[in-house]
């Protein structure tokens, strides 16, 4: 095969510069220094600098993410390089969990994958604001720990329920305020649990219960619009009921509160119930009364006949 010796690319960079005329060095050079000028800045602007540790999805209460005592939450971890970007080639981190200030459930360590890490399934035993979870390399402690703060706050052990003064009817909305309230009788101020409401008397709009979203919830309470349909005949009030949606560990069953409506009055007149012997009258349930007439003999009188004057919900 015939030698190719005398071709220009086998020369040695400085013998091509050599036999290039003035300018084209000129050219070449710059280009040369450009590209070790971009290499040298790209490789320090991807230098692994720290690690970084965030709660996934957070729920945040006075600037702080925050969580509740026996329940699971996830975080990631992420290699940062010095511009803030993630070190996908920081595969060499051990990361390790650790919870200094309480008691908590936490998975093993893990080797970052592209550069970061969600840790699924952790949850802390005791509550604080704030503790601090830490990672750090198993392997290496030269590298620099990372924390986060959160809040932990106890789980709802129950609710209590505000009503407002003065005359309430059927039919109107009554604005209540729930309270979610843990076992020493502080707010849960990150609770937002969904929530069901079931009225004695009657059922409400919605039917025989109502949920309230628990997204609404703020510093452990809300305000909702309740309206009701039924009133007791007697007494002219009502008992709602407020019922968690979430039973937590330890707890035979979920948080609940009571509260009286009264006086609740019924609506304007609107028509007559009329109860034969057998039949029971139902405020605020269609179609106003239940049960089945008891068997009567042609021929012979029967008593316990009842009349009542109702509103549209039969009251």
């Amino acid at each position: 095969m015939q030698q190719l010796r005398n071709q220009p690319w086998q020369k040695p960079l400085a013998r091509q510069l050599f036999l290039m005329n003035g300018i084209t060095q000129k050219r070449v050079m710059i280009l040369v220094t450009a590209l070790i000028l971009s290499v040298g800045m790209a490789g320090s602007a991807l230098a692994f600098d720290h690690l970084e540790i965030t709660v996934v999805n957070p729920h945040v209460v006075d600037g702080r993410p925050a969580v509740t005592v026996e329940t699971n939450f996830s975080v990631n971890v992420r290699a940062v390089n010095s511009d803030g970007s993630t070190d996908v080639n920081a595969n060499f981190i051990h990361a390790q969990l650790s919870s200094p200030d309480v008691a908590a459930v936490l998975p093993g360590s893990v080797y970052l994958v592209n550069g970061e890490y969600q840790f699924d399934a952790l949850r802390f035993l005791a509550d604080g604001q704030p503790v601090r979870l830490r990672v750090a390399d198993a392997d290496d402690g030269s590298v620099p720990a990372a924390e986060v703060e959160i809040n932990c706050y106890n789980f709802v052990h129950h609710f209590d329920l505000s009503v407002p003064a003065g005359d309430k009817f059927v039919d109107q909305a009554i604005n209540i305020t729930l309270t979610a309230r843990d076992s020493y009788g502080v707010a849960v101020l990150n609770f937002q649990d969904d929530v069901v409401l079931d009225a004695l008397v009657g059922n409400f709009p919605t039917g025989a219960t109502m949920t309230v979203n628990g997204v609404g919830f703020a510093s452990g309470q809300i305000t909702a619009a309740v309206t009701f349909w039924g009133t007791d005949p007697i007494t002219s009030e009502n008992e709602l009921t407020v019922t968690n949606s979430v039973v937590y560990p330890g707890q035979s069953s979920a948080a609940s509160g009571v509260g009286t409506i009264t006086p609740l009055r019924p609506g304007a007149l609107d028509g007559i119930v009329l109860l034969l012997p057998g039949e029971t009258l139902t405020p605020g349930v269609s179609p106003g009364k239940s049960g089945t007439p008891s068997n009567q003999t042609s021929g012979q009188n029967f008593g316990s006949i009842s009349v009542y004057a109702t509103d549209q919900h039969w009251n």
